[in-house]
């Protein structure tokens, strides 16, 4: 076998290695989308019968997503496996046309190995900063080949995936400017204006326009000035320091392109602005999870790919790249280690996961496939496990409550009650008009102070349902009909 094939082959298997023991757990950032898409595909529209907060290519990325793999676990994390290998392939070409097969190879390795030695809750979930990695390099790959309309395309097409793609096309100017070509600027403005607007009518066009501009944008924005917690910096020094901890292989491979004399163009200048740019998207929000982190990996990988070829003549600094590489082997690794020996672990999100499914499993047996129900909480993945629609346009409760997933378990306070309120006035009306067959609390049993019933607006709705099971984590409200009964629900 040629060594080109092995190397493929070996990125191929990180990328699996690192997903498909995950095919009986879903993360959080996953489920929203996967759920949105099912009632896409039933014919809702987006923005007007679904409250989503994230673009709409996002959206319809996971109606393909359904559309090829349905609702198998195994398809959902072989297309991630697929899509990592593609990364990888971007940043091959992209390394490739700016230095060398080496630089190639070491920069496609690198992004194979890091998209799967890392938080699982980041690396496995095809959500909008890991999707956008792959237009990231692609713009890149664009520039570098002389085409820049074609890279404003994908940049304004990647805007309707994740708004961080803002800070892809201006890294991607100052990439133009540095090396001397600003003629080529108006071409990939037009090109980013054209993608972006062409999106922006497709929103208009299925009717979701208003309802995009105040959830995406004007709700996003909201989200943006929301805190996070009361020490905002702090948390991203902590979280910065742990992620280059375990990203050292990257750091030290990029510090030595930066410290290395140039050879040919002197790239230097370009990717330290394209970090700087990039690093911004790390900070906005001031939140700093470890899927944005994921707006630094490319030209951090692409750094490090030149710098390490240039230096692994040295056995010290072998040594070392072996060292830096075992440790995220070692530490994340496991997961999936454990997950194939049939192990478990104990994380808030696998638990609230298992308790979906079974929640899913439960309420299957009570009603009809063709029933609507409600879900409050952000459980979204019930919908998807259980197959079935809600009777409301809101599949989490953000909205209605106020109050942020990033928080909700532990906090009640609401960062725009008043928005809030207005959404559980409209939650309560569509209910009173068509009253779902079956409610989940997927909240209450968290945090009570955000339970269902303490909510005066949707006090009378419940007065319809009775309390048919609990779980760990869930209550089960199944409407009155004249036959109401009681089904047992054991916990997990």
């Amino acid at each position: 076998m040629r060594a080109t094939a092995r190397l493929w082959l070996l990125v191929a298997a990180l990328a699996l290695f690192g997903r498909i023991y995950q095919t009986a757990v879903l993360w959080p950032e996953e489920t929203l989308p996967l759920a949105t898409a099912q009632h896409l595909l039933a014919g809702k529209v987006l923005y007007r019968d679904v409250w989503f907060d994230k673009p709409p290519l996002l959206a319809w990325f996971y109606v393909a997503v359904l559309a090829v793999t349905g609702h198998s676990g195994y398809g959902l994390r072989l297309l991630g496996a697929v899509y990592v290998v593609a990364i990888g392939m971007a940043g091959y070409g992209l390394a490739r046309q700016l230095w060398g097969e080496v630089e190639a190879w070491s920069t496609a390795l690198l992004l194979g190995f890091f998209l799967t030695f890392y938080q699982p809750a980041a690396t496995v979930a095809l959500a909008a900063d890991l999707l956008l990695v792959l237009p990231h390099l692609l713009v890149f790959w664009l520039l570098a080949s002389g085409r820049p309309w074609w890279a404003g395309v994908l940049a304004g097409f990647a805007l309707h995936l994740n708004s961080k793609a803002v800070l892809v096309l201006a890294a991607a100017a100052g990439w133009l400017l540095l090396e001397k070509e600003a003629r080529r600027l108006p071409a990939l403005a037009g090109g980013f204006a054209a993608a972006a607007v062409a999106g922006l009518g497709l929103v208009a066009t299925t009717g979701g326009w208003h309802g995009y501009l105040d959830e995406v944008w004007r709700w996003g924005s909201a989200y943006a000035g929301a805190p996070f917690t009361a020490h905002p910096w702090t948390l991203g020094v902590e979280r910065t320091a742990n992620y280059f901890g375990f990203h050292a292989a990257l750091l030290i491979g990029a510090a030595l392109f930066f410290w290395s004399p140039p050879e040919g163009p002197d790239r230097r200048r370009q990717l330290a602005l394209w970090f700087v740019v990039s690093f911004i998207g790390v900070v906005l929000g001031a939140r700093f999870f470890p899927r944005y982190y994921f707006q630094i990996l490319p030209v951090l990988a692409l750094a490090a790919g030149a710098g390490w070829t240039a230096a692994l003549d040295r056995r010290a600094l072998f040594a070392v790249l072996a060292v830096s590489l075992a440790v995220p082997a070692v530490r994340f690794g496991r997961t999936n280690l454990w997950l194939a020996l049939n192990r478990t672990w104990d994380w808030t999100d696998t638990a609230i996961d298992r308790d979906s499914r079974l929640v899913a499993a439960r309420l299957a047996r009570v009603t009809a496939p063709g029933d609507r129900i409600f879900v409050w909480g952000f459980r979204p993945e019930i919908y998807y496990y259980a197959r079935r629609l809600s009777a409301s346009r809101f599949l989490e409760s953000q909205p209605l409550t106020g109050v942020l997933a990033d928080r909700h378990l532990e906090r009640a306070d609401p960062f725009r009650p008043d928005w809030a309120e207005a959404h559980r006035r409209e939650l309560a009306a569509e209910l009173e008009q068509d009253p779902p067959a079956l409610i989940v609390d997927g909240l209450g049993r968290y945090n009570p102070a955000l339970a269902l019933d303490r909510y005066a607006e949707l006090a009378p709705l419940l007065e319809r349902y009775v309390l048919i099971g609990e779980t760990a984590g869930s209550r089960l409200y199944l409407r009155r009909n004249g036959q109401g009964r009681e089904v047992a629900l054991p916990g997990p």
